[in-house]
């Protein structure tokens, strides 16, 4: 558009890898700006079509739009294949790549039923549930990591309609987004958030159940909410149905279920016919904890099992800090 020109040849003319932007600095290069750019962060997503025809100023000058700040007003520009990742400190050399607990034994036989889940993360689906805690903040980032753009637009437009249904009864406020990873902040999260933003940034599949979004990657920017996980509120195979097509379209044959045995979680990987999106070996890793404690133990222990998959992959009597183990199911 022609209108968007000048910001166009103002990020030509930028030596650096990144450029924030106020939407007065914007506004006044181009002329002024809708008030959709004000108040809704879809507008500065990084798609050129429909009525987002103005991207095509920034996409065409080698840049995109990394994070949005609609309470600051802000917008913050990196250089397609430039972008700055959120940084996750690097492990020191010749440490044990087993991050669960100091001194812990690395067991060396793995347990029967997981044995086939171990490997290249990269050809793996892993599932964790979300949390009901969760980050505030002032940040927006990019909405453009999501499990929709992984989806045939038909059941796409399923999972947007079912958002929409349920953002009222959810308390969905998106004034701010925050990836999935960053967003949920419980015990799981706690012991795990680095090593699923390492892992996403390096191409593993990490998806989340989620009680305001139904299903989102790990990398999802997400905004509040306060809602459980109800699989009432996905009808028909919704979240199922997600599953199975991101597995087949990136051609992943095997799947990771984490989660409390006796959980809504669960049951969703329970549910999915993972052999119709082409997966062969699929199993639902649930922490063996009896008796009270367990909506801490649980998560925590996912979080550590998380981390030792992403790692190395899980070994024989695998323990956590605790002492608590798994027990495995095997799904297909």
């Amino acid at each position: 558009m022609a209108k968007y020109e000048p910001l166009r040849r103002c990020l030509e003319a930028t030596t650096g890898r990144e450029l924030p932007l106020a939407f007065e600095e914007i506004s006044r290069l181009v002329g002024g700006l809708p008030p959709s750019a004000y108040n809704h962060a879809a507008w500065w997503g990084n798609e050129a079509q429909g009525t987002h025809t103005h991207a095509h100023a920034w996409m065409e000058a080698g840049w995109r739009v990394a994070a949005v700040n609609l309470a600051a007003r802000q917008v913050r520009f990196v250089r397609a294949g430039g972008e700055i990742k959120h940084s996750v400190a690097p492990k020191p050399a010749g440490a044990p790549r087993l991050a669960v607990a100091q001194g812990a034994q690395a067991p060396d036989v793995a347990p029967q039923g997981i044995r086939a889940m171990t490997g290249a993360p990269q050809d793996t689906l892993i599932l964790i549930p979300c949390s009901k805690s969760k980050a505030k903040t002032d940040e927006l980032v990019a909405p453009e990591k999501t499990i929709r753009r992984d989806l045939p637009d038909d059941l796409a437009r399923r999972l947007a309609d079912a958002r929409a249904a349920n953002r009222a009864r959810a308390g969905i406020d998106e004034r701010t987004l925050l990836p999935a990873w960053r967003r949920y902040t419980g015990f799981l999260y706690q012991q795990a958030a680095p090593a699923i933003g390492q892992a996403m940034a390096e191409g593993s599949h990490i998806l989340v159940i989620s009680g305001g979004y139904g299903i989102v990657r790990a990398d999802e920017p997400i905004g509040l909410y306060d809602a459980v996980f109800n699989p009432s509120w996905w009808p028909g195979s919704l979240i199922e149905d997600c599953l199975l097509h991101y597995a087949s379209r990136h051609g992943l044959t095997r799947v990771v279920a984490l989660a409390g045995g006796s959980t809504q979680y669960a049951g969703v990987a329970r549910r999915t016919s993972w052999r119709r999106g082409g997966v062969d070996s699929a199993v639902l890793l649930a922490p063996e904890v009896h008796g009270g404690g367990s909506m801490n133990k649980v998560p925590s222990v996912i979080g550590e099992v998380l981390i030792t998959l992403l790692h190395d992959g899980l070994q024989a009597d695998w323990r956590s800090s605790k002492g608590i183990g798994l027990q495995a199911e095997r799904l297909v």
